[in-house]
């Protein structure tokens, strides 16, 4: 859809589905917003930079990072086309933006200011609606990712990806969308050490692999080094 000679993918925008698109339109004929093109590298907000615009990505792709104490870069999430990014945080005491988002291709986005998304929630009650499950969504999503990244052993972020792999698709043969080298990057680790773990769980027969598919042949196996990990939190 075209709005003020903008082509906006509205029909793949979570945050704009079940709405009419004249009623889009119009809504967008009154309001104020800005497109703003990053190159491919560039940074788009840094850690703790408050959120006062609701960003759509309208073509290319954002990547989220988190640095810890240490210095480790760990990867948090990819934001494509159609994609929201941050939306969690344009409200609140504390709107900071809690990652360091980057473009890792060329990026166009859409920034809609606060104020204009409030009317926005006055002229589109759907409107309201998506982004109130959006932001569900995504809060789900963070307790996952804080979970994950509570695993101290590449071991146990492997079967913990896995194990909500395997519940997410509903099957103990599951499909791999992402390369060893991006988790590794997930993993904060190297792409030989995640090889050589996968390796092992193969070794053990816990999983078997054929291309990007694998099967969790003993999830109670794989499950063990979950109890690994939580021994060692207890530990501590």
């Amino acid at each position: 859809m075209f709005i003020r000679n903008i082509e906006i993918p509205v029909e793949k925008c979570k945050i704009f589905c079940n709405i009419d698109e004249t009623v889009l339109k119009d809504a967008f004929n009154k309001i104020h917003f800005q497109i703003k093109s990053f190159p491919k590298g560039s940074i788009i907000n840094t850690r703790n930079s408050t959120c006062n615009n609701m960003m759509i990505v309208l073509k290319g792709i954002v990547k989220t990072e988190l640095s810890d104490l240490k210095g480790t870069t760990v990867h948090i999430a990819d934001i494509f086309a159609a994609d929201t990014l941050a939306p969690a945080f344009l409200f609140g005491k504390s709107n900071f933006i809690p990652v360091d988002t980057l473009a890792k291709t060329d990026v166009k986005l859409l920034f809609i200011p606060k104020s204009e998304i409030y009317k926005l929630f006055n002229l589109c009650p759907q409107f309201l609606t998506n982004f109130l499950d959006l932001i569900s969504t995504r809060t789900q999503y963070l307790v996952y990712k804080i979970r994950f990244l509570s695993f101290t052993t590449i071991k146990g972020k492997l079967a913990y990806y896995l194990l909500k792999l395997s519940e997410d698709q509903s099957s103990d043969i599951v499909k791999l969308n992402k390369t060893q080298s991006e988790l590794a990057e997930d993993f904060g680790a190297t792409r030989t050490s995640v090889a050589r773990v996968i390796k092992q769980f193969i070794n053990e027969n816990s999983i078997s692999v054929t291309g990007k598919a694998i099967e969790l042949c003993d999830k109670k196996k794989i499950s063990e080094y979950l109890k690994y990990e939580d021994h060692i939190h207890s530990w501590k």
